[in-house]
């Protein structure tokens, strides 16, 4: 699409409405970047640690012409940013959400989304082990049984409705980008590694991925507020 600068330019588009309206005087989001990184971080050092080993076994690979060429531990610069740019956006997102749209969340209950994800992990799972699918299958739908399980136990409805609402409405942006990267491509699939089941272009598992990474991101960023919430009362 871009070249060389496809995956960069891409991971900019995502970022740049969280620069410049993270100073909304609604949802002041400069506020909570804090606390954003500090729940992004160890998330994105877990997720990078998985994406170079997969890289490494032939998982996936990521294709040169759709890169500007720089390398840390065998990852493009781009897939560095991505671990940081997503979990920021969709932080955002929430926040953004719980300004505008609070009172609207107290009128639903997402409760039962946690347990069809669950149970299409699980679904999932026991499909990758029956057909002796690869790791991308099995190690993200067991992650995916365990953010589920540990989201139903810490979180109250609030979270759970707030979460919830940010996955869905992300699923849009996600599917476009994701469109993207796996249309071009600019990331090769190694289909020995998933179930093979695609929406257009993207595994499925790449969307339990997302929710993965996501969730564990906002199970420390709650954790972290809730904390400050207690001290400054």
């Amino acid at each position: 699409m871009w070249g060389k600068y496809t995956y960069l330019i891409l991971d900019l588009i995502a970022l740049c409405p969280v620069v410049f309206l993270s100073f909304d005087k609604w949802v002041q989001f400069y506020k909570k970047w804090k606390h954003s990184f500090l729940a992004i971080i160890p998330v994105a050092a877990i997720f990078i640690i998985w994406d170079v080993w997969f890289t490494q076994i032939g998982v996936w690979e990521f294709n040169p012409p759709y890169l500007v060429g720089i390398n840390i531990i065998n990852l493009p610069l781009e897939e560095w940013l991505f671990f940081i740019v997503i979990p920021l956006v969709t932080l955002f997102m929430a926040e953004s959400i719980k300004v505008h749209f609070g009172k609207y969340l107290n009128k639903i209950n997402l409760k039962g989304l946690y347990y069809v994800l669950l149970f299409c992990c699980v679904l999932g799972l026991i499909t990758g082990f029956l057909n002796n699918e690869g790791y991308y299958t099995k190690i993200n739908f067991g992650l995916g049984i365990i953010v589920s399980i540990l989201h139903l136990k810490f979180w109250n409805k609030q979270k759970l409705d707030l979460f919830g609402a940010t996955y869905l409405i992300h699923l849009i942006p996600f599917a476009l980008v994701n469109g993207v990267l796996t249309s071009e491509p600019v990331v090769i699939y190694n289909a020995a590694h998933n179930l093979g089941i695609r929406f257009t272009t993207i595994p499925i598992e790449d969307f339990f991925y997302s929710y993965n990474m996501i969730g564990l991101v906002f199970l420390i960023y709650f954790f972290l507020e809730d904390k400050q919430s207690k001290i400054n009362s």
